[in-house]
């Protein structure tokens, strides 16, 4: 008894000792507030990329280029096109399934095919190849339904069910534009003409023949344009400013009295360039520079125009790559507002998403006096940049290049083209170069004439095959550096892994498989301003949970998980223009795109990309709108016309104006992650509701820190690290605004990034308080950004205004339609010092754009 009796009170008094450290313990880890892990998630975290789509002459894209002229040599138009072939093909001809995006007839005549053909499905599924054919005819509409039909000849018989890739290059106009070729030209003179002949230095193949009779002969291209008015819209994109040049290559041919007047300006105002030449018979490079007159984007607001004018009694006149730009740029080839914006950005990684998926080898990597335009849906062409000066612009701003590369060429092209990527990467030495073959291959409104199947076992075999192409052709050590990205695909409402486990069970020698987490797709309208901000932040794809699912799924092969676009994508649901564009344009999107960014890392996602660098807006009308409501939550029918000003992070690049989106890049990259070589520490635990923290730490011992507070309160968050060494101090960098979270930058600078609030030591020597805004975005870093740690905490109710200069304003931007095909001006028989044109609408190719279409078997990128 006497031992029970003791034992009894031992246990008693064990008992009360062990509740006792257990709420010490408890009590402790409830100051612990946000505990920053001992572990990285992410090692050499490069930062936040961006994705560019193709350059375009309208719109703030418009500034991408030195040269703003697209085809400056004249050359051939490259289109692509893969065929699923359907039912009835015979040894000599077969059909297309569809009657999507036709060529004039004959115009694939000559191309060089390739069959390729998938066996299996899911983890069985494989490509191989019958081998390559030549097609001998093409007729757009002669298979049933008006369907194209197609002859060929082969070693071999083309079965139902494969895939025909080819591309072809040819000579046509602006298709509903102008008449006469090249594209890119507003060419409406029919002696205006494409002959075999090029300047000494250029890679080309043709050149433009102006055939002289003794009338003028004038060929033009238009800049800066704005949807349906030559009047210009509600700014200009282009600054035309300091010294520019103008040039092109010319020779007379037997001509009588030849001369020609090249003249550029704004239509309906003096020309800034006019000059006439009298050309000889060798050719020869007229270059001539001027100042321009231009001092903001929102004076003389017109559409800028180029005009080449050719007079003579007879023989011809011949003009090759001309030049129109500024004279000097940072980085070769691109204009020096890209150079600086995207070097104020520091982006990890640039996606090239410029729309190159029907390309040809040759017109990929050739540069400007060899290229021409290329497209993949019908005769709707782009002018895009080549391969190299994309690496180049990688390489001055210190970012990754990811490259969307042709998905329409043959093996032998696969291993040229590794070839090529192999001596690149020797000039350049990126550690990594991603490859994406092709873009959205699920999303039948991406991928357009070049389609494969829409499953991801299906189009992933064909992928994997032609990146083992590539990898032959770059070597036996090219594994190391060349790195594929297979294309997935991220389910919204709720989000799960979508097609991204059905690519991972072929993509097997993949890096990375990437998607897209877009969030808010649908706002309906809101009585105050606080209901948006919370339907902002709390949207399902912002949340790490669902990032989690894929990350885990992906790293079960060794695989890693890369976001190739990202961002709000609010077209459906019924709020106002201006409701909804003071959410996702607003002060507090800069917090929710750092939200989205923090989870991913968190996750374990070392590759995130926003989309994207330089769009004004999204525009649909009501109804017409791509349907995309949110369960049950949000589905009201947007307002006629709906715009929305997203996805561009940048409002225009002469004054380098940022979005909120593009400040929380800025910030993000420039005061988060300080080097390449720094690794992301996610939060172990957290205290915290609605606060996203996580850390940044390299060799240099120090700590930075950013949080995201989606509270409608200021809060001051402990932070633990697992260290008292390299602590934030200072005041913190952060997004202020001028008014209220609903405050824009389409017109001025009202968001910026300015200080905060100063860190705060302790309550522990590990630990630190930071206090942050309402719907705040902060970054402390280690050692401080100015002064120390201050002994009380300070909360922030309302962001202060920076103390930054203020970009240029530019007048507001209003609700445009979606260019389309309209006439093309008429030529005038003599040059004018101001430049005009006759049509009331402006001519512009169809856009190429992040459509939000979905195919049919999918309902989210």
């Amino acid at each position: 008894m006497v031992v029970f009796t003791y034992m009894n009170s031992y246990t008693a008094g064990l008992v009360i000792a062990l509740l006792a450290l257990t709420l010490g313990v408890a009590l402790a880890q409830s100051n612990n507030g946000a505990v920053i892990s001992s572990s990285p998630e992410v090692a050499n975290l490069q930062g936040v990329g961006i994705n560019l789509y193709q350059w375009t002459f309208w719109d703030a894209s418009a500034d991408y280029l030195q040269n703003i002229l697209q085809n400056p040599g004249f050359e051939p138009s490259t289109s692509g096109r893969v065929v699923i072939v359907p039912s009835g093909a015979t040894s000599t001809a077969f059909c297309d399934q569809n009657n999507w995006y036709p060529m004039p007839s004959g115009f694939y005549t000559g191309a060089t095919f390739e069959d390729v053909y998938v066996t299996g499905t899911v983890a069985n599924a494989v490509a191989a190849t019958r081998g390559t054919g030549t097609i001998t005819g093409y007729n757009p509409t002669g298979c049933a339904s008006s369907t194209p039909r197609f002859t060929y000849t082969a070693s071999f018989t083309i079965k139902a069910g494969d895939y025909i890739r080819f591309h072809m290059a040819g000579n046509m106009g602006n298709v509903g534009y102008s008449t006469y070729a090249p594209v890119g030209w507003w060419n409406s003179d029919s002696r205006i003409t494409l002959v075999n002949d090029k300047e000494p230095s250029s890679s080309g193949v043709q050149t433009l023949d102006l055939a002289l009779n003794g009338s003028a002969h004038t060929i033009s291209q238009y800049q800066d344009t704005q949807p349906g008015s030559y009047a210009g819209g509600p700014n200009n994109w282009i600054q035309v400013t300091g010294s520019w040049t103008v040039s092109c290559w010319i020779k007379a041919v037997n001509a009588a009295s030849p001369s020609i007047t090249l003249s550029f300006g704004r239509i309906g105002l003096p020309a800034y360039f006019q000059q006439s030449y009298t050309p000889t018979a060798n050719w020869t490079k007229y270059s001539s520079t001027f100042n321009g007159p231009e001092t903001s984007l929102a004076a003389n607001v017109a559409t800028l125009q180029f005009q080449i004018v050719a007079n003579g009694a007879s023989g011809d006149i011949r003009v090759d790559d001309c030049f129109v730009g500024p004279t000097n740029a940072s980085i070769p080839s691109w204009s020096p507002d890209m150079a600086k914006t995207l070097k104020a950005l520091n982006p990890g990684f640039i996606r090239d998403n410029q729309g190159a998926q029907g390309d040809s080898y040759a017109n990929f990597v050739a540069d400007d006096t060899g290229r021409g335009v290329a497209g993949f849906s019908g005769s709707s062409f782009s002018w895009l940049y080549n391969v190299d000066q994309f690496f180049r612009l990688n390489a001055a701003v210190g970012s990754t290049p990811w490259i969307v590369i042709p998905v329409v060429l043959t093996d032998t092209e696969y291993q040229a083209l590794g070839a090529y990527l192999a001596k690149e990467e020797a000039l350049y030495g990126f550690s990594q170069i991603l490859i994406e073959w092709g873009n959205e291959m699920w999303n039948g409104g991406s991928c357009g004439g070049v389609c494969y199947s829409y499953q991801g076992d299906q189009y992933s075999a064909v992928a994997q095959r032609d990146f083992n192409s590539i990898l032959t052709g770059a070597g036996s050590s090219s594994g190391n550096y060349l790195k594929w990205v297979a294309g997935g695909q991220y389910g919204a409402y709720p989000p799960s892994t979508g097609q991204i486990t059905t690519v991972q069970t072929v993509a097997n020698t993949a890096t990375y498989i990437d998607g897209a987490p877009y969030y808010l797709f649908c706002l309906d309208t809101q009585t105050a301003v606080a209901n948006d901000m919370s339907l902002l932040f709390g949207d399902e794809n912002l949340q790490e949970s669902y990032m989690d699912q894929v990350t885990s799924a992906l790293a079960s092969d060794g695989q890693q998980f890369a976001v190739y676009e990202g961002g709000p994508s609010t077209w459906w649901g019924s709020a106002s223009n201006s409701e909804r564009n003071r959410t996702i344009a607003g002060a507090g999107s800069a917090a929710s795109d750092a939200e989205l960014a923090l989870n991913l890392w968190t996750s374990g996602t070392p590759i995130v990309n926003l989309w994207n660098l330089a769009q004004t807006d999204f525009v649909c009308n009501g109804a017409s709108c791509p349907n995309f409501p949110i369960g049950n939550t949000c589905g009201g029918t947007p307002p006629n016309p709906m715009s929305a000003d997203m996805w561009g992070v940048v409002h225009d690049l002469p004054t380098g104006l940022l979005r909120p989106r593009g400040l929380a890049l800025q910030l993000l990259n420039n005061y988060f992650t300080t080097s390449r070589t720094g690794s992301f520490y996610p939060t172990s635990s957290s205290t915290y509701t609605g606060v996203t923290v996580g850390a940044w730490h390299d060799s240099h011992n120090l700590w930075n820190v950013a949080i995201v507070n989606s509270n409608a309160n200021p809060q001051n968050i402990v932070v633990q690290f697992p260290s008292a060494n390299g602590l934030p101090a200072g005041t913190v960098k952060q997004i202020n605004y001028t008014s209220s979270i609903a405050d824009v930058n389409e017109t001025s600078a009202l968001v910026t990034i300015g200080n905060g609030s100063k860190v705060v030591a302790g309550p522990n020597a590990n630990q630190v308080t930071i206090p942050v805004p309402a719907y705040g975005l902060v970054v402390a870093q280690g050692g401080g950004s100015s002064g120390g740690a201050s002994s009380t905490p300070t909360p922030t109710t309302t962001p202060k205004p920076t103390a930054t200069p203020t970009p240029t304003p530019v007048p507001t931007p209003t609700p445009s339609t979606t260019p389309s095909a309209t006439p093309s001006p008429t030529p005038k028989a003599t040059p004018t010092a101001t430049p005009k044109a006759t049509p009331t609408r402006t001519p512009r190719p169809a856009p190429w754009r992040r459509w939000p279409f979905r195919s049919s078997n999918s309902n989210a990128g």
